[in-house]
């Protein structure tokens, strides 16, 4: 094994992202100048999602969705029992 290859297996990524009804929404537009650019959007008052994801150069290795935003105590619990038990060899519970 090359020095390298060992610092290359260890390498995870962790990232989060949301989804809800705004999230297509488009922020900025286009106008005439002097003219104030205008947005019409329905307004949806939905459900929200969270996704965190973990991953490594070998692809996906835990992920897991909750209904509204992930706190400290939840994405807490997904890296200890998921991402943690993972490289212990345990079976993760969420994924």
């Amino acid at each position: 094994m090359e020095h390298g290859e060992g610092y290359r297996r260890e390498f995870v990524v962790v990232n989060e992202t949301s989804k809800n009804d705004h999230s297509t929404t488009q922020h900025y537009g286009y106008a005439l100048s002097g003219k104030h650019a205008e947005l019409v959007d329905v307004f949806v008052c939905g459900d929200r999602y969270s996704l965190v994801a973990v991953m490594t150069v070998s692809g996906y290795i835990a992920a897991h969705v909750v209904s509204g935003s992930f706190d400290v105590m939840s994405f807490y619990d997904f890296i200890a029992e998921e991402v943690v038990c993972m490289s212990a060899g345990s079976t993760p519970s969420h994924y």
